[in-house]
Parts: C-alpha cells; structure tokens; sequence
C-alpha cells in the first residue's frame, strides 16, 4: 500500500507530494536526480505534476519550482538537500516528516533501551555525538565560552555553505535533538544506547539542547549575514 492510500490527499501539500516522491526514491538510492524527481512525481501525483492539457508528459517546472524556491517548504524547511549539480537527497528532517507526520508511523520502540531509527539517520546523529564540541558539552564544558567557529562546528555547516545548505543541517540537529526528546518522553528511560558501542543520557541530553538554543540566540546575526550574502540553494 502506498502512502497515497494512507493518507488524506487534500491535507498534503504541493511540496509534500514533492517530498513523497523524493521519499520513494531515496528508499531505493540515496540520492536522485532532478530529472528523476520530476518523473516520480509525475507518476505518484499525475494531476499535480501533469502538463496542462497533456497529461500524459511531466511538467518539470512544477517540480523544479520547489527545489529552487528558497522560500519554499523544501528548502526553508531543511527537507531536500542538494548533494551536487541536479543531484539531491532528503535531509534527515525530511525523512522525519514523512514517517512520522505524513505516513503516520512511528519507527522508534519505546520497550527497549535501543533507538530505531532509519539506518541513516542513525549514522548522522552518531556523527553528531561524536564531533568534538559535542563530546565537550556532554562532558561539562560551558557553552557560553564557544565562538561562532565551534558552533558551526557543533551544527556541521561552514560559512561558505549557501544558506539553504545551513538550514538544512541546523534543522537536522533539531531533529536528531527532537528525535531523542522524544524517546526519552515516552520510554520514561534514564539513557539510550545509540548503538552497541555507545549510548546517551538524559543530562548529556539537555546540555545539547541548551547548548543549540544558546548558539541559535548568540550566532543569529553571523546566520542572517549568510543568509544576506548567499541566500539561494545554488553557489553559481
């Protein structure tokens, strides 16, 4: 069954259909084309995605609007992040709304101490907790005495990265951070094991978390001079 089947159509927006077909593609390959993406669309929402009068060919403009638009939902959402020229993947952001706001489903278990999540995300958030900065907060070190140059790196952006490419990585701390919140809330557990090797508890928890919502405060105008300069998904 597809998620056409399992959800209210008209509740979806035009750049969540967009997002649906990335999802299907990325479920087969991690990365996909635009070309790629304005088929799939095509074919899952044919009435969205057809050109007008001719609904047997795909209109690539409808999709190519979404993934250029920076005040669109894809990007200013942090859902598609664009990997190369014309080649795409969804953010872990992404991938979070589908399975849990649009297919309804819940992939972490909360009878365990184990988080699951997809196997990517996974990878990402371990990447995450493994960076230097991070290790330093969970292990005590004072946020407040971080400059602009640690926070990029606790968020893993750069300030050469268009402004479209920050959102999507400060939107994936947010969910990996949201993602953790959340198992926690409903495990009632004291810590997680991330993996056999490692494991997070509630305190290192909330150090990161006041941590972001610290660096998101004190680096606002260094994020909105990017924002200023570079504002559009493409470098060129």
């Amino acid at each position: 069954m597809n998620f056409s089947s399992q959800m209210k159509i008209n509740s979806v927006t035009a750049a969540e259909k967009v997002l649906l077909s990335a999802y299907d593609l990325y479920l087969d390959n991690k990365t996909f084309s635009a070309e790629d993406l304005i088929v799939k669309c095509w074919e899952k929402f044919p009435q969205d995605f057809s050109l007008k009068g001719y609904e047997k060919y795909p209109n690539s403009n409808s999709v190519l609007l979404h993934l250029m638009n920076k005040n669109g939902a894809l990007l200013k959402n942090g859902w598609i992040t664009k990997k190369q020229a014309k080649i795409y993947s969804i953010s872990d952001t992404g991938v979070t709304h589908v399975e849990s706001r649009l297919k309804k489903s819940n992939t972490s278990s909360y009878q365990t101490n184990k988080i699951e999540v997809p196997r990517q995300m996974l990878i990402n958030l371990k990447g995450f907790l493994a960076t230097r900065v991070v290790q330093e907060i969970i292990n005590g070190e004072d946020h407040r005495r971080y400059k602009f140059v640690s926070a990029c790196s606790f968020w893993k952006i750069s300030p050469n990265m268009t402004y479209p490419e920050i959102t999507t990585k400060l939107n994936n701390v947010s969910t990996w951070l949201e993602t953790l919140i959340d198992f926690f809330n409903r495990s009632k557990k004291d810590f997680i094991n991330i993996d056999q090797n490692s494991i997070i508890k509630r305190k290192s928890l909330d150090l990161l978390i006041n941590a972001n919502k610290h660096f998101l405060k004190k680096f606002k105008t260094d994020l909105d001079f990017i924002k200023k300069i570079r504002p559009n998904a493409s470098r060129n």
